[in-house]
């Protein structure tokens, strides 16, 4: 694994279900949680590395084995993070180890699960008391950086990835 740059960005996807009063996305501090299965790693994509609308594209190509189906993706939203503004909570103490590129990638590639040389971990330190703190800061910088998505291209990206993954599945 290796730093980001600071002056580089990092994409979170988001589940875009509810909106505010002014028709933007909620954008709950759970987006920002970890989970036990997240391992202290909160993903995000290295925007150097790829889209945003490949971000949400992947989504829409991995499998979902209790629905039987893929993923649904057209309910995302995309916002941004300075990698230098999440170091600002390291710098204060605040339980962010830092910011590394961690590629998934399988040879060969597995169905269901996309390859993505793009993924990134904002790594957190083991101190759970700072997690709801440390959460809400990183929404906090988020909220005001949206990004647009162009779903045109996102259905195209999305269906040409699914037929790959079916050919895998054979």
């Amino acid at each position: 694994m290796s730093l980001l740059p600071n002056e580089d960005e990092v994409l979170r996807i988001v589940v875009n279900t509810k909106r505010d009063k002014d028709n933007n996305v909620d954008l709950s501090w759970r987006y920002f949680d970890l989970f036990p299965h997240d391992v202290g790693c909160l993903s995000v994509d290295w925007l150097q590395m790829t889209t945003i609308d490949e971000t949400i594209a992947r989504v829409g190509a991995q499998w979902n084995p209790r629905k039987e189906d893929f993923k649904q993706y057209d309910n995302r939203a995309v916002f941004g993070l300075s990698v230098e503004r999440i170091r600002t909570l390291k710098e204060k103490g605040i339980g962010i180890v830092d910011v590394f590129h961690s590629p998934l990638l399988n040879d060969p590639e597995l169905f269901g699960v996309p390859n993505n040389a793009s993924h990134s971990c904002i790594q957190f330190a083991s101190h759970e008391s700072d997690q709801v703190h440390i959460c809400s800061k990183l929404r906090e910088f988020a909220k005001d950086n949206p990004k647009e998505i162009n779903w045109d291209n996102v259905n195209e990206l999305v269906e040409k990835m699914r037929e790959t993954h079916m050919a895998l599945k054979k």
